[in-house]
């Protein structure tokens, strides 16, 4: 049940047929049962600050509403379904706005013919914190040139499990060596 916000199948249901006649009692039990568990999760997973984290719940909260009077949502491990949701939220509210800054004011002369040393350094040292799996697949893909359908295959998988793995590993790298600077 705690899965559930603390509903059984048959409470859930009836709650549910309560919600899409109009009753809110369904969104105030996943309200006071999981928000600030939610909240909490992004704050700790994605380093959200607590009004970014807010935003975040309260706009999946009531997507979570919306799918749920449309009937797009079934029991069974509810607050993982919010959390995730509410994940995605986030990832994608931070993408948006690093993507609205990361131009503005810049202005893109000639690429670098060479790299100072004590760059190179930081980007060693970065890509020594990577695990092999990343460090295999980001080698493979850029400095072998092998497409990510063929290193899909060769690890059975989809390409576009492996595509998400590469972003990560793209993104945990520039984390690195973010953090070395």
């Amino acid at each position: 049940m705690e899965k559930n916000f603390g509903l059984t199948e048959g409470n859930f249901e009836a709650l549910l047929q309560s919600l899409q006649a109009g009753e809110d009692t369904l969104y105030e039990q996943l309200f006071l049962s999981h928000f600030e568990d939610c909240l909490r999760f992004l704050q700790r997973q994605y380093r959200a600050s607590y009004e970014d984290a807010y935003d975040a719940t309260m706009e999946t909260m009531l997507e979570f509403m919306k799918r749920l009077r449309a009937g797009k949502v079934a029991y069974g491990n509810l607050r993982f379904l919010f959390t995730q949701m509410a994940g995605q939220v986030y990832l994608k509210w931070i993408k948006k706005e690093r993507h609205k800054g990361s131009l503005e004011g810049i202005e893109l002369g000639e690429a670098p013919e060479t790299v100072d040393e004590e760059t190179l350094q930081l980007l060693h040292r970065a890509w020594d914190g990577l695990c092999n799996n990343c460090q295999n697949l980001l080698r493979q893909f850029y400095y072998d040139g092998v497409a990510l359908k063929a290193i899909a295959e060769g690890l059975e998988k989809t390409p576009a499990a492996l595509r998400k793995q590469k972003q990560r590993c793209v993104e945990k790298l520039r984390a690195l060596f973010a953090q070395y600077q």
